[in-house]
This record gives structure tokens, C-alpha cells and sequence, in this order.
């Protein structure tokens, strides 16, 4: 019962609905309380779904993108707990696409390696182990082929921050995780070979391994 008390007011704190000032702040604190009610025991697998909701409803404003990337992290973080430990609770009650298009909008703008160490994996597992629609591959597929190829990453000096070879192989797993992908990533990486040197190498090793794959 507190644990539900505590995720309802953080959620209200997120959607923010009646725009109150004094709710734009705090988020990082607002998502670690989220990440951590939701690994109580007492925590109902039904709130997983109020609580992603929130999250996406957060991340459709214009606050979303104004936070710092450790704090987009942290909610990156938090619909990946939801997404994968309360996995059968959160389709039922939201129902895949919204899950989908959600996260999708949560995507829109990222370019931190940080949240797309988080953000990539989850990917690949909904793509691998999710029963999608069409338009939910399709949706996906546009979110994350628009970081190939990899130009960003973190300074080699800061090991908190993961590398542009790191972002590429989850890139490529997310690439690799579904047989719905191939149908535009093969012609893709053709059509990108002669780019330049560095971009040919990757897209003929990405293209090895999609057809040793499909």
C-alpha cells in the first residue's frame, strides 16, 4: 500500500498535469525513488504501467530534453526495469505499440552514449523477444538506424562514459535482433559502401554478419 501511495505521487510529479512550477524540479531524485520502489517486493506489478506511462508522457514535453544526461539516463534506466522485469504486466495494461511509440519518443532527440548503452539493449530485446506489429518494427527501426554510422562518444578519458566501439555493437545487436530489419538493412549498408573508408569498412563487416544472420 506504500509503495502504490509513493508511485502515484511520483507519477503525478512527472505527468505533471496541472504544469506546477516547483514539479519541473528534482526529476533525477523523482526516477531513482521510481527505480527504486519498483524492486520492492511490496511493489504491484500493475503500477509498472502507470509509472512507464509517466515516464513517456514526461519524455513527450519540453522538459525532457532540457535534462542533464545523467538524469535521462536514470529514466532510460527505469523503463528498462519495467519493460523487462514487469514485462507481462506493462503489455497487458498499455498494450505494445503505446509501449512502442513511447520509448520511441523518449529516443527523438538522444545522443548521449549513456542513455544509448540503455536505450539499444532495450531495443534488442523487444525486437527479439516481443510479438510486434509491422509498424511497431518499422517505428524501432527508424528510431535507432539513424545513429549508424557511429560518430559519437565519450571522451577516452572518462571510463564512465561508453566508448563509440561499444555504441556500435549494441547498434549492430539492435540491427541483428529481428529478421524484419534486413529488408532495410541490407540495402542500406550497399548503398553506403562507397561513402568513404572508414564508413565502407563498417558497413562490409555490418553486412558479413547480416547474411551469416538472415
Amino acid at each position: 500500500m506504500v509503495a502504490h501511495i509513493l508511485v502515484a505521487y511520483f507519477c503525478a510529479r512527472l505527468e505533471n498535469k496541472d504544469d506546477i512550477p516547483n514539479y519541473r524540479s528534482g526529476i533525477y531524485e523523482i526516477a531513482t525513488s521510481l527505480h527504486i520502489l519498483s524492486e520492492w517486493r511490496s511493489f504491484v506489478p500493475g503500477d509498472a504501467g502507470l509509472v512507464a506511462q509517466a515516464v513517456f508522457m514526461f519524455a513527450g514535453g519540453n522538459d525532457f530534453k532540457d535534462q542533464k544526461p545523467a538524469t535521462r539516463t536514470k529514466l532510460f534506466e527505469l523503463i528498462d526495469l519495467l519493460l523487462k522485469k514487469f514485462q507481462t504486466a506493462v503489455i497487458r495494461d498499455v498494450k505494445v505499440t503505446p509501449l512502442v511509440s513511447g520509448l520511441v519518443t523518449m529516443a527523438e532527440l538522444e545522443k548521449n552514449p549513456s542513455c544509448l548503452a540503455v536505450l539499444f539493449p532495450l531495443y534488442r530485446h523487444i525486437s527479439n523477444k516481443w510479438s510486434l506489429e509491422d509498424s511497431d518494427y518499422e517505428a524501432m527501426w527508424e528510431s535507432f538506424i539513424r545513429y549508424f554510422p557511429v560518430t559519437l562518444g565519450g571522451a577516452p578519458q572518462d571510463p564512465g562514459v561508453p566508448t563509440k566501439e561499444l555504441i556500435k555493437q549494441l547498434l549492430l545487436e539492435c540491427i541483428l535482433s529481428n529478421h524484419n530489419y534486413a529488408k532495410g538493412a541490407v540495402p542500406r549498408f550497399i548503398d553506403m559502401l562507397d561513402t568513404n573508408t572508414d564508413l565502407s569498412a563498417n558497413v562490409k563487416v555490418s553486412r558479413n554478419l547480416l547474411r551469416s544472420r538472415f
